[in-house]
């Protein structure tokens, strides 16, 4: 899959808060794919490792077909990390990886699901609408914890959800899975009207990373 990186990620804190600023105007917030064109789905995930007082960044991509979610293609990466923990800039510390697994995939899925924040962040531009920039790819974050704005809590019925507000604008949705937590989900490139269609079955694909990148982490290469 062809990836496209206009900057550098080895900069500065400071550097990297002001990378956002010409590229958040990119992030569309309508369907750039219907529902029912929807044939691939990629979930993706990161962790970390620490050996040697050097800390390296893991990623897996797993595309799923849709709706069936039968698993087509499996592609990790890893890539050490020199930028700090910085809340809101994730992606400084993630992304390289995503990107570096990305690049081997022979299938380029239809959309992106990431472990991560997208539009519901302090700038608008979480790790999932960065990625969704840069693979030219619809993307749906999929967060266990929000960054900011406030929501009622769903209903605990499989698919219920609230708004997630920030300053007076809807910037993601918090839904009700039936799992041990809720997810709170934005996005890039796909509308709310889209999202609410597929609330049962977006985070499989999110789960299917999480759930082979903690198998594969111990036989990395």
């Amino acid at each position: 899959m062809r990836v496209d990186v206009p900057h550098a990620w080895n900069v500065s804190p400071a550097e990297a808060r002001s990378i956002p600023i010409g590229l958040a105007g990119r992030v569309a917030l309508i369907d750039a794919i219907s529902l029912e064109q929807i044939a691939t789905v990629a979930g993706v995930d990161n962790t970390y490792i620490k050996e040697g007082g050097e800390t390296t960044a893991g990623a897996v991509v797993v595309v799923l077909t849709y709706p069936g979610l039968e698993v087509i293609a499996t592609v990790t990466a890893w890539r050490p990390i020199a930028f700090p923990y910085v809340p809101g800039l994730l992606s400084f510390r993630e992304a390289p990886a995503v990107l570096a697994a990305c690049a081997d995939l022979t299938v380029e899925p239809d959309v992106f699901l990431c472990d991560g924040q997208g539009y519901a962040h302090p700038r608008r531009f979480g790790i999932a609408s960065h990625l969704g920039i840069l693979l030219d790819r619809p993307t749906v974050g999929c967060a266990k914890t929000r960054l900011i704005g406030h929501y009622e809590e769903p209903q605990q019925v499989f698919g219920a959800y609230t708004p997630l507000i920030d300053k007076g604008e809807t910037v993601a949705r918090r839904y009700e899975h039936g799992l041990a937590t809720s997810r709170f989900s934005s996005r890039r490139g796909t509308s709310w009207g889209s999202r609410q269609r597929w609330p049962s079955r977006s985070p499989a694909a999110e789960r299917a990373g999480f759930c082979r990148s903690r198998r594969g982490w111990r036989t990395r290469s």
